[in-house]
């Protein structure tokens, strides 16, 4: 839960501060995998044997898959409510 919070959270940055589409998406690839490996490795707990090594090693590697999508689906949100013109 708190992967998908803070991907969305760069997402939203990231839609706020680069301008340019392809660094926008680099980014966000970036910004999955770090996510992916902080919320698994740093803030959960170290597996004991080799059965939750192999558990614990899917988790961070469908993170680092998964993360970088849901920031470019923050990131295409935010960007269209960010771009929107106001109406007067």
């Amino acid at each position: 839960m708190l992967g998908i919070v803070l991907d969305i959270g760069c997402g939203y940055l990231i839609s706020r501060h680069i301008n340019r589409m392809w660094l926008a998406i680099l980014a966000s690839v970036i910004g999955g995998i770090i996510i992916a490996f902080a919320a698994n490795m740093l803030l959960g707990t170290p597996p004991a044997d080799q059965a939750s090594v192999d558990v614990f090693m899917k988790k961070v590697v469908s993170g680092v898959m998964l993360n970088p999508l849901i920031i470019l689906a923050a990131l295409m949100v935010f960007r269209r409510t960010n771009g929107a013109p106001t109406k007067q």
